[in-house]
């Protein structure tokens, strides 16, 4: 994903020098994209389609890679479809699969409030990734259909700066908007409260000290930023320039010098910069500030984000300038229609677009430190390509050199900050249901060290644990990516994409998902939770502290483990059984041990099983390690045998009926382990 934006930004940085160069209007195109824009647009003959409206298909290009290198060489729509297709939904190596993908001319000639319309849709064979682009007959503002020579003659006026006056007063007059009336934005704010360390703007916001904040008087306001790190080495605070800091910071990366740009033009003194406010060689300083990640972003005045910069010095794109005539303009030669020049209206193409999905798919979103930082902050500034986008907790604001284009009410689902006087307090199912999908989103984002995943969450973890224990009446405990409160189901998470995980060295206990290196997801079902034949005893962990870095922790449990035939596999029984298992990890390939943890209720006609894939390890006692997940499923005919969820005999029906099963306690390679069992079958074990 990462070579995408690269050679994508850098494309559009100058996506009219090479038209303007060779003094074409029309963009270049591969055979295939030619071949939608020529011949018969309407399998009608030599006659116009009657209806005006229909569509065209065309195969072209037979995988993701091979639309990336044509678009690098010459195609313009190519290049634009690629853009706006979620290549981060796809894995590796779906980019190179020999998947063709099709794509559709949609037309509607007909007069209508729009005038004549094309859309351009991409979509491959299985239908894993798509996009699609609408395209305008261009018009020039008197009413004159754009030609080539009406381009060519056009002014090539260019619009005003990204960060330009007219565009700061109006950034200015949203946060002034947001301060003063908008009531969640303000929750939880304490400007008295400061980081340890602040950055101090010299005039004009080119020059920058280092100021330890017991210095400073109170109250005061700051910024925040948000940025890649990158590859290329950056300035940093070390131990030993710690004093050489506070005198001045000689050598400043342009992302910063934009922020501290940004900043000053708001009227605002200091700035907080992670590596300049950070010593990063001192693990001890580290640990400190990063227990106060939640409150430095919480308290901030507004966060500033390098939205497109792959690293600090790719600056904030505040001195970009584009030209007005349209990116792609393209010209139609069919047959039986009239044929016109059509080009895409930036304007429409910002006002259709999503601006959540426009902000994830930048290179700075994909970074999974900015998530919690995103979420923090009461407001955010994204200085993106061709538009700023002002998000607070309430709105999202789009403003297009200099125009205001979207403006949108945000999804409060995803909000992590409730009045407590408004007499609603928030579900502890609903506050669950948020963290499993923030975890969801999280854990696909990039991160340099996979040791930082538990850090890199954990400002929002300290942010929701407040909630829920209000909502719950009693303490609840953040247990290394899980909470104590409902922790059963939260235990069958699973694996995103198995193929790719790896575990983490010391990257924490095997049943929690922070000890992979990949994305994860909230448990299979959603039946309503009948019995949890597991009891939970005690819990602890090794590590300096449970919400930054743990290394191992350990689950005292009480409950049924049970062994599988050999060579067990996916088992689908003629009376309506089901038994479906994931391993977390490609290198995991067996089904050995089973630990149900919970009975849920699909429907009245069936009932489920689920629990962990259990591996015992070379420790005293019984100890196990989490390997994977599994399911088991019975349907209506087996209940009327006279199954009830209350019967002890038959609370693992299905384990026992299928004849592929057998309870731990029976096997004579647990004969050491005698005292641990029960009498009802039931092992005391180690969860580690």
């Amino acid at each position: 994903m990462e070579d995408r934006y690269s050679s994508s930004s850098s494309n559009r940085d100058d996506s009219h020098s090479e038209d303007d160069n060779q003094d074409k209007p029309f963009s270049k195109l591969c055979a295939p994209c030619i071949e939608l824009f020529s011949g018969w647009l309407h399998p009608g003959g030599e006659e116009e389609p009657t209806n005006r409206v229909g569509s065209k298909h065309l195969k072209i290009h037979s995988s993701i890679n091979a639309l990336r290198e044509c678009s690098s060489r010459t195609c313009r729509l190519c290049r634009s479809l690629l853009f706006r297709i979620p290549l981060g939904s796809l894995t590796s190596d779906d980019r190179y699969r020999d998947v063709p993908y099709e794509a559709t001319l949609s037309y509607s000639l007909g007069s209508n409030s729009f005038g004549p319309v094309i859309e351009i849709s991409l979509r491959s064979s299985d239908s894993r990734s798509r996009s699609s682009i609408t395209l305008n007959s261009l018009v020039v503002h008197d009413g004159i259909e754009l030609d080539k020579k009406v381009l060519l003659q056009a002014p090539r006026l260019r619009l005003e700066p990204a960060f330009s006056p007219s565009t700061r007063r109006r950034v200015q007059q949203w946060l002034d908007h947001c301060c003063n009336q908008h009531s969640i934005c303000k929750l939880e704010h304490d400007d008295s409260w400061l980081p340890s360390r602040l950055i101090e703007i010299g005039d004009g916001g080119q020059s920058a000290r280092l100021v330890e904040t017991s210095e400073l008087d109170r109250p005061l306001r700051y910024t925040t930023l948000s940025h890649c790190w990158g590859s290329r080495r950056t300035t940093t605070l070390l131990e030993h320039n710690l004093d050489e800091f506070k005198e001045g910071i000689k050598s400043i990366p342009k992302t910063y010098l934009d922020a501290m740009f940004v900043t000053h033009d708001m009227g605002v003194r200091y700035i907080w910069i992670d590596s300049l406010c950070i010593m990063q060689d001192s693990s001890r300083d580290w640990h400190r500030e990063c227990k106060e990640m939640s409150k430095i972003y919480k308290y901030g005045y507004c966060n500033i984000v390098a939205m497109m910069a792959h690293n600090s010095h790719g600056g904030c794109n505040l001195t970009s300038q584009f030209i007005s005539t349209p990116d792609l303009v393209l010209r139609s030669q069919w047959h039986n229609a009239e044929n016109k020049v059509w080009g895409i209206d930036q304007q429409t193409e910002l006002q259709k677009q999503n601006p959540n999905a426009t902000i994830k798919e930048s290179p700075a979103h994909r970074r999974a430190w900015i998530f919690q930082e995103r979420h923090m902050s009461p407001r955010n500034i994204h200085l993106g390509m061709r538009a700023i986008f002002c998000e607070c907790r309430e709105f999202i604001e789009v403003i297009d050199f200099p125009n205001i284009l979207y403006s949108e009410k945000k999804d409060l689902r995803w909000s992590l900050f409730h009045d407590p006087t408004s007499g609603t307090i928030p579900s502890s199912e609903h506050l669950l249901r948020t963290w499993d999908d923030l975890v969801s989103t999280y854990t696909r984002l990039a991160l340099t060290f996979p040791a930082d995943r538990l850090a890199a969450i954990s400002a929002l973890a300290r942010q929701i644990q407040p909630s829920l224990r209000r909502a719950t009446l009693r303490d609840c405990d953040y247990l290394a990516g899980i909470w104590s409160h409902d922790l059963v189901p939260q235990l069958l998470w699973k694996a995103g994409n198995p193929s790719t995980t790896k575990r983490i060295p010391d990257g924490g206990p095997s049943w929690s998902w922070i000890s992979l290196d990949g994305p994860v997801d909230p448990r299979w079902g959603e039946g309503e939770v009948k019995l949890t034949p597991v009891e939970i005893k005690s819990w602890s962990f090794a590590g300096q502290d449970p919400f930054i870095r743990v290394t191992g922790g350990e689950f005292k449990m009480k409950g049924f483990v049970f062994t599988t035939a050999p060579g067990l596999k996916f088992v689908e029984t003629t009376e309506g059984s089901r038994f479906l298992f994931q391993t977390d990890r490609h290198t995991t390939d067996k089904v050995g041990l089973l630990a149900p943890l919970l009975i849920s209720e699909q429907s009245t006609l069936s009932l489920t099983v689920e629990g962990l894939i259990l591996e015992r390890k070379c420790a005293p006692g019984l100890q196990f390690e989490r390997v994977g997940i599994f399911t088991l499923s019975h349907y209506s005919h087996i209940l009327r045998s006279g199954f009830e969820i209350g019967s002890q005999d038959h609370i693992f029906w299905g384990l026992k009926a299928e004849g592929s099963f057998k309870a731990v306690s029976t096997l004579d390679g647990f004969s050491e382990d005698e005292a641990l069992r029960a009498t009802d079958g039931t092992l005391d074990y180690l969860l580690v």
